[in-house]
């Protein structure tokens, strides 16, 4: 979203910089639906959807003076549905993040001057934030079971069985 205008278009390509043992930035190739014209290419309807038309891009690299790239972290993910009874047209539906949980506010009796700041940890003077979609492959919620892998047959007859 930039000056009220908010952006929607499809990836077209995914670029990684490597800043020898800095960080990495990520960056998103785009095409952009053309939104310079107000309620033009996309649209909200009277529901709230928001609708936009896909066959009406700008911004997609060809000119020297576009601007396809965007930082990942700027982006939010969505997919479109295709409006079977608007032409061109398709629903934007925002995707929520595996594990997220959209907590309200809770009312404080902090006074109105104290700044509502958030502890972040600190990541080594990085630009990097970490990905809110990770998943563990390490599992804390169960007990494990220890299983012995060098048992050894039986043996029949004083000689160990085969294989």
């Amino acid at each position: 979203m930039v000056e009220n205008k908010t952006y929607y278009g499809a990836i077209t390509e995914i670029l990684e910089l490597d800043y020898k043992h800095k960080g990495n930035i990520a960056l998103f190739k785009c095409e952009w639906v053309d939104n310079r014209v107000q309620d033009k290419w996309i649209k909200v309807d009277k529901l709230g959807t928001t609708n936009v038309n896909l066959k009406h891009l700008f911004n997609t690299g060809s000119k020297l003076s576009d601007e396809p790239f965007i930082l990942a972290s700027q982006a939010v993910q969505v997919y479109y549905v295709e409006d079977p009874s608007d032409n061109g047209w398709s629903a934007v539906i925002e995707t929520k993040p595996r594990d997220f949980y959209d907590m309200a506010k809770v009312q404080t009796e902090s006074s109105d001057h104290e700044s509502e700041h958030v502890q972040c940890p600190d990541f080594g003077g990085s630009n990097i934030t970490p990905d809110p979609t990770y998943v563990s492959p390490v599992r804390s919620d169960i007990d494990g079971i220890i299983v012995n892998a060098t048992e050894k047959r039986k043996k029949k007859n004083g000689k160990r069985m085969r294989k």
